[in-house]
C-alpha cells in the first residue's frame, strides 16, 4: 500500500467507535454484578492498584511515587473490573478510551491462577496482572486515543503501522519499568498479547510488539516517538519482505533444477505486499 492510499475505515474509526461504546456503556450498563465472588475479586484487584499508586520516603525525607508519573496517573484514571456479557464479547482482555480503564474479570481470574502457579514454584520474577494495568494507563498517558495518523500503511485489514507503533511505545515502557524492579511480564501474558498471528505476520516480525520484547527491542524503541517507531517498523518490514522474496526465488530455482526446469506451483510466499493483509493481531486496548 502506498502512502497516498487511504487505510481501511476500521482503523480510522477505531477510536471513535470505541469512545462511543464507552460513553454508552458508562451511562447505561452495569459493569460488574454484585456477588460475593466479585466482592473478593475487587479486593484483590484494588490491592494491585494500591501497589501501583503507592509512595515511599526517600533518604532525604521526600515522599515520591514508587512508579513515578505512572503511579500518579493510576490515581487519576478510574480502573474497573467488568463482567457484563455484552462487553466481554467486544473486549476480551482490557481496554481504555483514554479516560477510564476496564479489565475483563475472566482475564483477571485466569491471571490470578497463573500467578499462584508462579508463587508455588517460588517464581518471584514474573507478573501477569500488573503489566496489563500499566499498559492501559500508559495508553492514557500518551493520549493514544486522541491521536491517530491517517494514511498510515496497514499491517493488516484492521491495524495500521501507526497503531502498531502505539503498542510498541507502551510495551517498551512496561518492560523497562518492570525491569527496574527486577520483574518482567510472565510467559502466559506474552502468549496472550501475541494473539493469533498468521505465519506471514510472524515472518514480518510483528509478534515483537507483544509483552515479549527483547532487551534489544527495548533499547531500540525506548524514548522514541510513535512516528519514529512506525518508520523503523516499516524499514524492518521492507527488509523482511526483500529477504522473503529472495528466499522464494532461491526455492523456485532449486525446484526447477530438480525437476529439469519444470514449472513450480508456488514460491512459498503469500502475495507481494510488504504489509500483511490478514491475521489476528489482537490489541489489549
Amino acid at each position: 500500500m502506498s502512502e497516498t492510499e487511504q487505510p481501511t475505515s476500521s482503523d480510522n474509526n477505531y477510536y471513535a467507535t470505541q469512545k462511543s461504546t464507552f460513553q454508552k456503556m458508562q451511562s447505561e450498563v452495569r459493569l460488574l454484578s454484585i456477588t460475593d465472588e466479585n466482592k473478593e475479586l475487587l479486593k484483590k484487584f484494588y490491592a494491585y492498584m494500591e501497589i501501583l499508586t503507592s509512595s515511599y520516603t526517600t533518604s532525604d525525607g521526600m515522599i515520591t511515587k514508587r512508579f513515578g508519573l505512572l503511579g500518579r496517573m493510576a490515581e487519576l484514571i478510574p480502573v474497573h473490573l467488568f463482567d457484563n456479557e455484552e462487553l466481554k464479547k467486544v473486549f476480551p482482555t482490557a481496554v481504555t478510551d483514554g479516560s477510564v480503564v476496564l479489565f475483563n474479570v475472566d482475564l483477571f481470574k485466569k491471571q490470578l491462577e497463573v500467578e499462584k502457579e508462579y508463587a508455588a514454584h517460588k517464581d518471584q520474577k514474573h507478573l501477569e496482572v500488573m503489566p496489563v494495568i500499566m499498559h492501559e494507563i500508559l495508553h492514557c498517558m500518551f493520549e493514544h486515543t486522541k491521536r491517530n495518523l491517517l494514511n498510515a500503511p496497514m499491517v493488516n485489514e484492521s491495524m495500521s503501522y501507526y497503531t502498531l507503533a502505539d503498542e510498541y511505545a507502551v510495551n517498551v515502557n512496561v518492560v523497562n519499568i518492570l525491569k527496574d524492579f527486577n520483574y518482567e511480564p510472565g510467559p502466559e501474558l506474552k502468549k496472550l498479547t501475541a494473539g493469533e498471528l498468521s505465519l506471514e505476520e510472524k515472518q514480518m516480525g510483528i509478534e515483537q510488539f507483544t509483552m515479549g520484547l527483547s532487551e534489544e527491542d527495548v533499547k531500540k524503541f525506548l524514548g522514541k516517538s510513535e512516528y519514529e517507531i512506525m518508520n523503523a517498523l516499516l524499514e524492518q518490514a521492507k527488509r523482511n519482505q526483500e529477504k522473503m522474496q529472495q528466499n522464494g526465488k532461491n526455492k523456485k530455482g532449486s525446484a526447477q533444477q530438480q525437476s529439469g526446469g519444470g514449472q513450480q506451483s508456488g514460491s512459498g510466499q503469500q502475495g507481494n505486499s510488504p504489509y500483511p493483509r490478514k491475521g489476528g493481531v489482537r490489541r489489549n486496548s
